[in-house]
């Protein structure tokens, strides 16, 4: 049988608990459907997501429909694989910040997903960049304000992700 996501959750209760856990993280939330289209979205995405996508031509996080770009696919194969594993999924996203995703399911359909990010794991340092300059070498002032951005992530402890991830259930 085919479910819908508006079938099975309430928007007022799933929106506050998303609005409410953006607020205390002070991370990005948003769920999508399973087709990775974007159904509501809390909190802003840091400067580095925005800034990205001159250097990824295709990687800008921030997809509003149905998209073909590297950040939107690796979105919806998170959520599939967070739905594999029965629970949440910690990944890297395509520029390489960690993101949580935690699948809505029913009766093993996948319906959304839920995610929380982008964040760091460490203090960031040039290594992460060395892929966005290689790509493009014609943005050299643009590769420095990049890197600048990087300091302004949210760097959460790994022994805390877990915990971020529970908040979702």
């Amino acid at each position: 049988m085919n479910y819908r996501l508006d079938e099975i959750i309430e928007d007022k209760p799933i929106n506050e608990m998303l609005s409410t856990i953006s607020n205390c993280v002070d991370l990005v939330v948003q769920l999508t459907d399973e087709n990775g289209i974007i159904l509501a979205k809390y909190g802003e995405w840091p400067q580095f997501c925005q800034l990205s996508k001159e250097f990824f031509c295709d990687i800008y996080v921030c997809c509003s429909s149905i998209s073909d770009t590297s950040c939107c696919r690796a979105l919806v194969e998170a959520g599939k694989k967070a739905m594999n594993c029965d629970d949440q999924y910690i990944f890297s996203c395509p520029a390489n910040l960690v993101s949580i995703a935690r699948p809505i399911q029913k009766n093993g359909e996948l319906l959304g997903t839920v995610y929380i990010g982008p964040f760091l794991l460490d203090k960031p340092d040039h290594t992460l960049l060395t892929r966005a300059y290689s790509f493009n070498e014609k943005l050299i002032d643009k590769y420095f304000e990049l890197y600048d951005s990087l300091f302004l992530l949210h760097i959460i402890d790994p022994s805390n992700v877990l915990d971020i991830a529970k908040l979702i259930h």
